[in-house]
Protein backbone atom coordinates (compact mmCIF):
# COMPACT_ATOMS: atom_id res chain seq x y z
CA UNK A 1 0.00 0.00 0.00
CA UNK A 2 1.56 3.13 -1.16
CA UNK A 3 -0.03 6.55 0.40
CA UNK A 4 -0.01 9.70 -1.90
CA UNK A 5 -0.18 12.84 -1.21
CA UNK A 6 -1.45 15.23 -3.77
CA UNK A 7 -1.78 18.97 -2.80
CA UNK A 8 -4.53 20.75 -5.18
CA UNK A 9 -6.18 23.03 -2.62
CA UNK A 10 -3.33 25.60 -2.72
CA UNK A 11 -3.66 26.11 -6.53
CA UNK A 12 -7.60 26.35 -6.24
CA UNK A 13 -7.37 28.94 -3.66
CA UNK A 14 -4.47 30.70 -5.14
CA UNK A 15 -2.42 30.28 -2.03
CA UNK A 16 0.65 29.01 -3.94
CA UNK A 17 2.96 30.44 -6.32
CA UNK A 18 4.43 28.80 -9.27
CA UNK A 19 2.56 25.85 -8.19
CA UNK A 20 5.73 24.92 -6.38
CA UNK A 21 3.91 21.89 -4.65
CA UNK A 22 0.90 21.52 -6.46
CA UNK A 23 1.02 18.73 -9.47
CA UNK A 24 -1.75 17.96 -11.63
CA UNK A 25 -3.40 14.55 -12.25
CA UNK A 26 -1.20 13.79 -15.42
CA UNK A 27 1.91 14.70 -13.04
CA UNK A 28 0.77 12.53 -10.26
CA UNK A 29 0.18 9.91 -12.79
CA UNK A 30 3.81 9.96 -14.47
CA UNK A 31 5.29 9.35 -10.84
CA UNK A 32 3.06 6.15 -9.88
CA UNK A 33 3.86 4.89 -12.92
CA UNK A 34 7.79 5.59 -12.99
CA UNK A 35 7.43 4.30 -9.03
CA UNK A 36 5.93 1.16 -10.62
CA UNK A 37 9.47 0.49 -12.54
CA UNK A 38 11.46 1.75 -9.96
CA UNK A 39 9.89 -0.47 -7.15
CA UNK A 40 9.38 -3.50 -9.66
CA UNK A 41 5.87 -4.41 -8.52
CA UNK A 42 3.18 -5.48 -11.03
CA UNK A 43 0.64 -2.87 -10.92
CA UNK A 44 -1.79 -5.42 -9.70
CA UNK A 45 0.40 -5.59 -6.63
CA UNK A 46 0.43 -2.39 -5.51
CA UNK A 47 -2.94 -0.39 -4.14
CA UNK A 48 -2.14 3.53 -4.46
CA UNK A 49 -3.97 5.89 -1.65
CA UNK A 50 -4.40 8.98 -2.48
CA UNK A 51 -5.50 11.69 -0.27
CA UNK A 52 -5.65 15.39 -1.26
CA UNK A 53 -7.32 18.45 -0.04
CA UNK A 54 -8.91 18.82 -3.77
CA UNK A 55 -11.27 16.42 -6.07
CA UNK A 56 -9.58 13.65 -7.78
CA UNK A 57 -10.85 12.43 -10.89
CA UNK A 58 -10.39 8.48 -10.59
CA UNK A 59 -10.61 8.81 -14.31
CA UNK A 60 -7.09 10.23 -14.54
CA UNK A 61 -5.52 7.15 -13.17
CA UNK A 62 -7.75 3.88 -14.68
CA UNK A 63 -5.29 1.44 -15.20
CA UNK A 64 -4.19 1.35 -11.48
CA UNK A 65 -5.70 0.30 -8.58
CA UNK A 66 -6.57 3.35 -6.56
CA UNK A 67 -8.29 4.12 -3.34
CA UNK A 68 -9.18 8.13 -3.19
CA UNK A 69 -10.38 9.25 0.54
CA UNK A 70 -12.53 11.33 1.36
CA UNK A 71 -11.73 11.70 4.86
CA UNK A 72 -11.00 15.25 6.87
CA UNK A 73 -6.99 16.09 7.27
CA UNK A 74 -6.48 14.12 10.57
CA UNK A 75 -8.11 10.63 9.25
CA UNK A 76 -5.82 10.94 6.05
CA UNK A 77 -3.11 11.93 8.18
CA UNK A 78 -3.45 8.98 10.22
CA UNK A 79 -3.79 6.92 7.33
CA UNK A 80 -0.91 8.01 5.27
CA UNK A 81 1.34 7.31 8.34
CA UNK A 82 0.21 3.48 7.98
CA UNK A 83 1.17 2.85 4.48
CA UNK A 84 4.90 1.12 3.53
CA UNK A 85 5.78 4.95 2.01
CA UNK A 86 4.77 7.86 0.67
CA UNK A 87 5.22 9.96 -2.61
CA UNK A 88 3.94 13.09 -2.74
CA UNK A 89 3.84 16.79 -2.28
CA UNK A 90 6.48 18.52 -0.38
CA UNK A 91 4.16 19.57 2.02
CA UNK A 92 4.67 19.33 6.20
CA UNK A 93 1.95 17.03 5.95
CA UNK A 94 3.05 14.53 3.97
CA UNK A 95 6.14 15.02 6.27
CA UNK A 96 4.42 14.52 8.85
CA UNK A 97 3.08 11.39 8.07
CA UNK A 98 5.98 10.07 7.10
CA UNK A 99 7.80 10.91 10.76
CA UNK A 100 4.57 9.35 12.70
CA UNK A 101 4.74 6.03 10.55
CA UNK A 102 8.15 5.83 10.65
CA UNK A 103 7.68 5.49 6.58
CA UNK A 104 9.84 6.58 3.85
CA UNK A 105 8.54 9.92 1.89
CA UNK A 106 9.65 10.42 -1.59
CA UNK A 107 9.28 14.05 -3.14
CA UNK A 108 6.59 14.86 -5.94
CA UNK A 109 9.45 16.54 -9.02
CA UNK A 110 8.52 17.91 -11.96
CA UNK A 111 11.91 16.82 -13.43
CA UNK A 112 12.92 12.96 -13.08
CA UNK A 113 12.85 11.87 -9.59
CA UNK A 114 15.91 10.70 -8.08
CA UNK A 115 15.15 7.18 -7.92
CA UNK A 116 18.46 6.05 -6.91
CA UNK A 117 18.38 8.07 -3.84
CA UNK A 118 15.67 6.41 -2.52
CA UNK A 119 16.52 2.73 -2.93
CA UNK A 120 17.14 0.86 -0.01
CA UNK A 121 15.48 3.73 2.03
CA UNK A 122 13.84 2.54 5.23
CA UNK A 123 11.62 4.64 7.81
CA UNK A 124 11.74 8.06 8.17
CA UNK A 125 14.87 9.95 6.92
CA UNK A 126 16.15 13.57 6.46
CA UNK A 127 15.36 13.88 2.63
CA UNK A 128 17.90 16.26 0.99
CA UNK A 129 14.38 16.84 -1.62
CA UNK A 130 12.48 17.81 1.29
CA UNK A 131 12.40 21.69 1.64
CA UNK A 132 10.00 22.21 4.04
CA UNK A 133 10.96 20.78 7.17
CA UNK A 134 9.26 19.52 10.76
CA UNK A 135 13.13 18.16 11.50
Amino acid sequence: IVGVHVRLGDVVNGFIENNRIAFSESEVYRILKEYLVFSTLKTEDVCFVICSDGNIDPQQFSDLNIFITKNNPAEDLWLLSRTQVIIGADSSFAITASYIGNIPFIVFKRDKIDWEYYKNKVGFFENKYVERSIY
